[in-house]
């Protein structure tokens, strides 16, 4: 097929080559009026075109007229030509001569977000809000649209009208976030610095019980506000263990190994954030010395150290089945605010033991 051609001769070159040099073409479905304007609705497409009196730019802003009784052939070349070039136009409306781009129908029905309210939440996340726009759907949409926090999908997504919708925001680091909705026909937007995770301070409250041995493996309850899952806790600096996050007031942990006297307690988030409270807990221990015999005709092998907590019994022995080979001992085992009695007694070489030296009180701050 020989491509298309424009003739840049004039009109009264045209006339002259007769009506051979015409084109004739019918329109469709749409009869003409006196004024040769089509009758009825708009109609789409390129007969639609052809039958009304809509300017066709040809060439150097040379302007035809196309009547739906004939077409000149220039017009025709025109069109030809526009239609080659593959524009992306909609031929609408006889009369109005309006010509409707097809991005521009798409990008009207593009949504759009104005606002979150709150705008602001926890890190850990799990917070309803309400998100303000247009177009979120479309009347063919079967699911709802999708929404990001800082590209963490949100949870709970529902669709209140077409501009509006609520979700549950996903935990993310504190910050703030762009918010990104995307539909279910794949059109989407942002909202840059749509919201912001807030971080809040921990806080403790309390510790109980207050003291323990410092031998450790107390079960404590540290009570306060902003814990997170996750969240470490330590005693003077040395990590507890078996911690429970029960919720964001209370974590159930157990006390590490530590020297006596009083330490402070720290709680550290996820997030970095962490709360102390000073001298929030007092490990105890009672430290007990005494002098060996002074004159015996038996070889000393060691001692052995009985504890109670009445003076008058009944006593247990801390040292086990072995004497203990010094003249101290530190009783980490204590808990605070009890009175306790300790005893002695020497150890031969043969195995014999010696009466008991005390019993000697000692008491224990709470």
């Amino acid at each position: 097929m020989s491509a298309a051609r424009i003739n840049s001769g004039s009109d009264s070159q045209e006339k002259a080559q007769g009506k051979r040099k015409r084109a004739s073409l019918e329109t469709r479905n749409a009869p003409a009026n006196k004024q040769g304007r089509a009758n009825g609705p708009p109609q789409k497409g390129l007969f639609a075109l052809l039958c009304c009196d809509i300017p066709l730019v040809c060439g150097p802003a040379r302007r035809k007229t196309m009547k739906s009784s004939a077409l000149e052939r220039k017009s025709v070349l025109c069109l030809v030509t526009l239609l080659a070039a593959a524009i992306p136009v909609i031929f609408t409306a006889c009369g109005s001569g309006a010509i409707t781009s097809a991005s521009a129908s798409k990008q009207a029905s593009a949504p759009t977000v104005a606002s979150v309210a709150p705008d602001s939440g926890p890190p850990a996340g799990g917070m309803a809000v309400t998100i303000t726009g247009s177009n979120f759907t479309t009347g063919t949409q079967q699911t709802s649209p999708s929404v990001s926090f800082g590209g963490v999908q949100a949870t709970h997504v529902t669709v209140l009208s077409s501009a509006q919708l609520s979700a549950m925001i996903p935990a993310h680091t504190a910050g703030t976030v762009t918010v990104q909705i995307t539909t279910a026909d794949g059109e989407s937007t942002s909202l840059l610095s749509g919201f912001t995770y807030t971080s809040s301070s921990a806080t403790i409250t309390s510790v109980s019980p207050i003291s323990g041995p410092a031998n450790g493996g107390t079960a404590v309850t540290v009570s306060g506000n902003n814990f997170q899952s996750g969240a470490s806790v330590s005693f003077g600096g040395l990590a507890a263990s078996s911690i429970t996050v029960s919720n964001s007031t209370t974590i159930k942990a157990t006390t590490p190994t530590h020297s006596s006297g009083p330490v402070t307690v720290t709680v550290t988030n996820p997030d970095g954030q962490s709360a102390t409270l000073s001298s929030g807990f007092a490990f105890h221990s009672v430290d007990l010395a005494w002098n060996p015999p002074s004159a015996t005709s038996v070889t000393i092998a060691g001692y052995n150290l009985y504890r109670a907590i009445s003076s008058i019994g009944p006593f247990g022995k801390l040292n086990g089945s072995t004497p203990l080979t010094s003249t101290s001992f530190t009783d980490a085992s204590v808990q605070g605010g009890t009175t306790y009695y300790y005893k002695v007694t020497s150890v031969g070489s043969n195995g014999a033991e010696s009466s008991p030296d005390g019993p000697v009180p000692a008491t224990t701050s709470p």
